[in-house]
């Protein structure tokens, strides 16, 4: 299990259109990452901070979206309510990344912050709002 200050994993888990990404490749940026699911209604609460915040940070941060959900599903919902952000597919990935960054109960929503090195910064279960959004992003 990673912890504040550990490396993030090198994953590369797929896009909603199934095409490869590497996490790796926003390194040398803050990354928020963000867990949710198309069924957890916390995690579709957050999504419009979370865009406006992808917004407001654009210049010094990066926004990623990991659906723990069925891929169709996902696809489904960001049609009709796309995010400003990148959404990856993390739904059956072993061992669930979610545990691996600490989340043992593999609740949602669940954020982890990555600094420009790619190290753990702190992790957050449950939702975000916009003052918490802009302490981490700032």
């Amino acid at each position: 299990m990673r912890a504040p200050g550990d490396a993030l994993p090198t994953w590369t888990l797929p896009d909603a259109e199934g095409h490869p990404q590497p996490l790796a490749q926003w390194k040398g940026r803050t990354v928020l990452i963000n867990f949710w699911a198309t069924w957890c209604i916390p995690c579709r609460k957050e999504m419009p901070a979370l865009t406006a915040a992808q917004r407001a940070y654009a210049d010094k941060a990066q926004i990623v979206g990991i659906a723990m959900d069925d891929p169709q599903a996902v696809r489904a919902f960001l049609a009709d309510h796309p995010t400003g952000y990148p959404t990856l597919l993390g739904e059956g990935v072993k061992p669930d990344p979610r545990a691996v960054l600490g989340n043992t109960r593999l609740a949602l929503p669940f954020s982890v912050l990555v600094d420009s090195d790619g190290r753990i910064v702190r992790t957050h279960l449950g939702p975000l709002g916009t003052r918490q959004l802009a302490q981490w992003l700032r």
